[in-house]
Order: structure tokens, then C-alpha cells, then sequence
């Protein structure tokens, strides 16, 4: 997207309900549309019609408020005022969500607003991008951010296309910003890489020994124990076993002193 077609990109993101329609032709080639919006009554819409809707995915909502109190100082122009009270600051948009991969690779998608009034604003971009890469440290974000603030908080007759716009008391705002931006992302569930954690030192263990008689006690299960009466039972069946049984003595046969072996008793 060239300058001229990234200016009109810009109102046609912030303008809602109005049509716009942006087309190139290269000689007498033909003519193509680069995007084209529908009378959008909200600035998500619009950024899905010149961006489209995968860059919708990977945004948050922006809706900060800022609070400025008053001050004596010299450059604060807007504090000299008759009303003399309290400043507030609301930022609305849209910002990438602060995790790897969600961010861009370059900072080509960042457009800034006063009132609804594109314009540059290098120290507010330079805000957003230093508290973003403190959770995303590899991308940058996209961002659209339309700062909402009283017409005697800034002034617009810097430069003749009016882009360039001085803020008073910037450095308070910003401030600001960076605190307000940094609680948006803490209040979110976001996933921060492992790889961009700070280096914590980890806590020492000591290492754990296992004898080897508490090894083998663990590995070898225990056999129960069996009670003495059951043991009284076996040896005492085991007992029986061996045992010869036992005849009457009627039944035994007399003893014959002249009986030896391989003799028969009439041969003697």
C-alpha cells in the first residue's frame, strides 16, 4: 500500500458511515479495486474491509483512560483555562495482541488519530511500541488509536497539512499511557513465551539415594505371615507321613535264632 493509498486507508478506517472506494489502474490495464468499505457503522468493520478479517483475529480492543491534573507550567496551555479542573484522556482502538506471532514483523500497520483527525505522532507510537515488545519482544504491533481529548490539550497549526500535531504536557500523558497500556495487557490472559520469560535461577535439589536394602525391600513384596497353628497342622501331617505304620505284635512272626540269609531252615 503506497503513501497516498495508506493516507486514504487511514479516513477510511476512522470515517464510519461513509463509503469509500479505492482502485488503481496501470495504463490501460484494468483497473483494480484495493479496498472498499460499506458505510460501517464501526471502526472493526472498517479495518476488516481494508485489511481484511484475518488481521481482525489477532486484535484486542483498545480503551484507555487517561487523567491529567493541572499544572502551573508554562507549556500546559489547556491548565490556564477558566475550568481549571481535571484533564481526561480516553484512547479507543484496536491493538495486536501481545503474544508471539500475533504482532507483525515491521511497524507498516500503526495509525494514530486526535479526534478523529489522522496525524503523526512519533512519541506515541514510540509508547505503544516499547510496552508492547515487553511481552512480544520479536514483532510490533499493529495499532489504531484515536486519543479523545479537549480542543485546548493540543494544537494543530504546526505544520500546513495539519498532520503534525503538538500535544501540551506530552511527557505526563505518556506516562500515562504506558501505565494505563501495560495494566490492558495484565488484565488479559495472554500467552508470553517461555523464551521471553526473565532468566530465574532455579532452586537446587539434592539428589535423592536409594540403598540397596531399601531397594530390595521395595521390589521384593513380603510373604504373609501364616499362623502357628497352621504350621502345628502341616508339620504335624508331615510328621504322620514319615512315620512307618505300626502293626500289633500278634502279627509279627517269632524270631528264629537259626535263620540266616540265603539258608532255608530245612537245610540246617
Amino acid at each position: 500500500m503506497g503513501p497516498s493509498c495508506w493516507s486514504v486507508g487511514q479516513y477510511a478506517c476512522i470515517q464510519t458511515g461513509i463509503k469509500f472506494s479505492v482502485t488503481q489502474q496501470a495504463g490501460k490495464g484494468k483497473k483494480t479495486t484495493l479496498f472498499s468499505t460499506k458505510g460501517n457503522q464501526s471502526t472493526r468493520e472498517n479495518i476488516v474491509n481494508v485489511f481484511g478479517a484475518k488481521t481482525l483475529t489477532a486484535l484486542v480492543p483498545l480503551d484507555l483512560n487517561l487523567e491529567l491534573e493541572p499544572t502551573s507550567g508554562p507549556s500546559q496551555r489547556w491548565s490556564t483555562q477558566e475550568d481549571g479542573g481535571k484533564k481526561d484522556i480516553r484512547i479507543v482502538g484496536h491493538i495486536s495482541r501481545p503474544a508471539s506471532g500475533e504482532g507483525r514483523q515491521t511497524p507498516d500497520r500503526q495509525m494514530f488519530f486526535v479526534n478523529s483527525r489522522p496525524c503523526g505522532l512519533p512519541q506515541v507510537a514510540k509508547a505503544f511500541n516499547e510496552v508492547y515488545k515487553a511481552y512480544n519482544a520479536s514483532q510490533s504491533p499493529f495499532v489504531f488509536a484515536n486519543i479523545e481529548l479537549d480542543t485546548h490539550m493540543y494544537d494543530v497549526n504546526v505544520s500546513p497539512d495539519k498532520r503534525t500535531i503538538l500535544l501540551h504536557d506530552q511527557t505526563r500523558m505518556l506516562e500515562n499511557l504506558k501505565t494505563a497500556l501495560t495494566e490492558l495487557f495484565e488484565s488479559q490472559d495472554y500467552t508470553v513465551p517461555i523464551s521471553q520469560l526473565p532468566a530465574q535461577k532455579q532452586p537446587s535439589y539434592k539428589q535423592l539415594t536409594i540403598s540397596r536394602e531399601n531397594a530390595a525391600s521395595a521390589k521384593t513384596p513380603q510373604t504373609p505371615t501364616e499362623s502357628t497353628e497352621g504350621e502345628d497342622s502341616e508339620d504335624g501331617s508331615r510328621a504322620s507321613r514319615r512315620e512307618p505304620s505300626t502293626d500289633d505284635d500278634s502279627q509279627r512272626k517269632p524270631y528264629n535264632p537259626n535263620f540266616r540269609r540265603g539258608r532255608c531252615p530245612e537245610n540246617l
